[in-house]
Parts: structure tokens; sequence; C-alpha cells
């Protein structure tokens, strides 16, 4: 799969377009709205100028889903599973979006998910956690080979979870409350299937459990290489630089037309010294080719100082980590009476 992909824009497009038929019970046109604004709100997360919030987008999906069961809102969720590493979440959210869209899915896009399925069920881990009681609160830590940490919530309902997980090495903590936290640290191997049982630590008190003596026989241990969702060091360039060029550039090509002009003046200058030219005219003429000349040179050394700083602003440049996005897609929102789009591509 190539990650090596950025956001390049997401729109929001008023259509008439008519609600296709939905299994089970017909949405309402409150929960359609409801829907609608869940699904924007998602878009303008995964937008957000400092990176896009995948848990934050992936809780509006899920809850515009609930509302709409409009399967174009699986592609989104699907996505945002995947950079979380919520792979069983991801695989779900896919393959329902593959089955329900069918042929109204691009050739291209189902090509894509169909390779980003395949590579998350090859190393897919399968977790079995059983619980001392109901209610208690997951907290999964991946730290991947990068030393990047990947944090992930999970509520049991009931004394017993099964969770599909990353491989890698995971830091899994079970908060019973009341202070009581046991923790769990395991490498998950790819595509293994690994058991644990949390204990009840007495009250204020932390477990440390011990990672398993041995993977599930056949489960490979070697640790994966890294995931999509590595994040990468880079150096934006800031608006600031574009402001500054744009004037620099401004700056020198005017520079470059009063120059021009300049010497078009001291041309005149000196053909109305050949002695047929009363004072007047040489004056005239020798100012215009005074002030044309300054004008050149403040314009030049305008644009040789904007040069500076544009240089200045490029070089100092701020570094940010930054989660590359996944493949190209084009993901439509479709509600009763409008619809969306939510277009991701190569920059």
């Amino acid at each position: 799969m190539n990650w090596r992909l950025r956001w390049v824009g997401a729109a929001l497009v008023s259509l008439a377009l008519s609600l296709s038929s939905l299994a089970g019970a017909q949405p309402t046109a409150d929960q359609i709205a409801e829907g609608k604004r869940l699904f924007s709100v998602g878009v303008s997360l995964l937008q957000d100028p400092d990176g896009a919030k995948y848990e934050e987008a992936r809780v509006q999906f899920a809850k515009a889903y609930e509302l709409t069961k409009n399967w174009k809102v699986l592609g989104n969720l699907g996505l945002c599973a995947l950079k979380l590493e919520r792979d069983g979440e991801a695989i779900d959210a896919y393959e329902k979006y593959l089955a329900e869209g069918k042929t109204a899915i691009e050739t291209e896009e189902r090509s894509q998910i169909e390779r980003d399925l395949a590579v998350l069920k090859a190393q897919v881990v399968s977790v079995r956690i059983t619980l001392p009681k109901d209610g208690v609160t997951l907290v999964d830590e991946r730290t991947d080979s990068r030393g990047n940490k990947i944090i992930n919530e999970y509520r049991a309902a009931a004394t017993s979870l099964e969770l599909r997980l990353h491989p890698g090495r995971h830091a899994i903590a079970a908060q019973f409350g009341a202070g009581r936290v046991s923790r769990w640290d395991v490498d998950l191997p790819v595509a293994g299937s690994v058991e644990h049982t949390f204990e009840l630590p007495a009250e204020g008190k932390t477990t440390e459990a011990p990672p398993p003596a041995a993977a599930t026989p056949g489960a490979s241990t070697t640790q994966p290489s890294p995931g999509p969702d590595a994040t990468t060091r880079s150096r934006p360039i800031p608006t600031s630089v574009w402001i500054t060029a744009g004037v620099t550039g401004a700056l020198t090509l005017s520079a470059a037309v009063t120059g021009v002009m300049a010497l078009d003046r001291r041309a005149k200058f000196n053909d109305v010294n050949d002695g047929a030219h009363s004072a007047s005219e040489k004056e005239n003429a020798r100012s215009d080719a005074k002030s044309m000349s300054i004008l050149s040179t403040m314009l030049t050394g305008g644009a040789v100082a904007g040069a500076a700083l544009t240089g200045y602003f490029y070089f100092t440049r701020p570094e940010r980590a930054e989660r590359p996005t996944g493949h190209r897609q084009l993901l439509p929102w479709v509600g009763s009476n409008s619809a969306g789009v939510v277009l991701r591509g190569e920059l």
C-alpha cells in the first residue's frame, strides 16, 4: 500500500438526490438531518489544519452511520479505524462498505480497499480478554518500531472481550475504578491468537502482568515493519514563505520593468543634449530619467530584501510530526434531499 499520500480537500455539494433503499427501518427526517451534520463534522475534523483528527472523526462517522445506516459513511469510518490501528473495526467497516456499495463503488477505489483488506486480514491479531467484572475500560497503548505511541480505548460490556488488534508491542491497562489498574505488556505476533485474564487488583493498586510465555503455535513473533500510520517528521512550507515569495516576485518584475524604462529615459536625456533643445526640455528629461532610476533602484532593493526574508522563513521553518493519510478515494454522502463528497488524493 502506498501511504505517502495526503489530504487535498473536501466539499459538501448540494444535489437533488433521493435516498436509496436501506435495510431495516427507514431513518426519520430528523435522523437524516442529524446524520448529515455529524458527517460534516467528521469531514471537518479530517481537514483540520493541524492534522487529521482520526479519533474524533471516527466517533462522528460512527454516530452518523448509526442514525442513517447509509453505507457511504462506512468508507470514512473504515479509514479512521485503519489510521487508529483499530484493525478489527476497519475490516468490518470496509467489508460492509464493499458488500453494500457493490457496483456503485468505482473500480479503482474498490481495488485499493480490497488490497487494504488483504493486508489487514493477513496481519490482524485475535486477542481474547477475560475480566473479573463487566464495565471495565481497557486502554491499549501500542509503540511502533519508530517509538510512536498509538492509544485506543475499549469498553468491556461483559466479563470477556474479543479484540482484533495490530501486531506489535502493546501495553494494555484494565481500569477497574477506585484507583485499581492492572497492566499487561505483550508483543502481539502477526496473525496470532492470544488470550489473557486480568485479575482484580487491590484498591489503589496497579498490577503488572508478565508477557505470555509463548505465542500461539505457528504464529510469527517477528516485529512487524512500520505500519501505514508511522508518524513521520516533516517541515511543511509555511504561508509566510509563499507570501514573501509572491511579494518578491512582484517586486522583481516591477524592478525589471522600471529598469528598462529608466534606460529609455536616460536615452531621451542624451538625445536632448544635442544643442538643439531648450534648457527646460533638458531639465525635464533629466528629472524623468533620475526619478525612474530612483524608482527602479528602490524596487530592486525591495526585491533583494524580499528574497532574503523568503530564504529566512524557508530555512528556519519548524519541523512537525505528521501522519500520512490513505489512498485516493472519493466518498459521497447521500441524504434524502441532498448529497456531498469527500475527496482524498495525492498532492
